[in-house]
């Protein structure tokens, strides 16, 4: 809790407090025989004497104040989001009739593909399949590690430029518990290719015995 919020929160207590004890200095409880037109007039007295004592003390300005400072904050939580805008001619590929290929899968960073990860995408391709598959990656760094397991057949990986779209991982024998486990993406599947893209290794080289 910050200091405004702090020294809100006392002032509005201790007004609260001055305005009991005011309240209950003035107001003169009524006895059992007071007749109900008394108990209204009484009633009508004390509604008067407290709107008068609320706006002579300012408090009504003060929570006017205090009600702008809490809308302004809320309306700065709730700022619209920048428009993702999309460009779908990138999915297209001369590889989609080179390879007769019967299902295309996109991946991004960005929330325009079908999926955001590499993996998810071979996830999702069928089993088995005697036809080719594409899954067209968009530029940028996957740091992820791919396993494209051995029912995942005919599948095919297009980047845009090894220079632009990579997957990369850090594993090294020591944290795999041996160098064929240290691979970035596994390939157990047949009929594989990939295009336009590179793998990477980012772990840090071995330090010299």
């Amino acid at each position: 809790m910050n200091i405004k919020t702090t020294t809100s929160f006392w002032f509005a207590a201790f007004t609260i407090a001055v305005l009991s004890i005011v309240i209950s200095f003035y107001i003169i409880p009524s006895s059992k025989t007071t007749t109900s037109i008394a108990i209204n007039t009484q009633s009508g007295l004390e509604l008067n004497f407290l709107k008068r004592v609320v706006k002579q003390s300012g408090i009504e300005n003060f929570y006017s104040f205090l009600d702008q400072i809490v809308s302004g904050t809320t309306r700065r939580h709730h700022r619209k989001r920048r428009k993702i805008t999309c460009d779908n001619t990138k999915w297209k590929s001369r590889l989609i009739s080179d390879y007769d290929v019967s299902l295309v899968l996109t991946v991004d960073l960005k929330g325009c593909a079908n999926f955001s990860s590499v993996q998810k995408a071979v996830d999702a391709t069928p089993d088995g399949s005697l036809t080719r598959t594409l899954i067209i990656i968009d530029s940028g760094t996957y740091r992820e590690k791919v396993m494209v397991r051995a029912k995942k057949t005919n599948l095919i990986f297009q980047g845009q430029g090894y220079l632009n779209t990579a997957i990369a991982w850090n594993d090294t024998a020591n944290s795999t518990g041996g160098t064929v486990y240290s691979s970035t993406v596994t390939i157990f599947a047949p009929n594989f290719t990939a295009h336009n893209i590179s793998f990477q290794n980012t772990a840090p080289p071995p330090e010299p015995r």
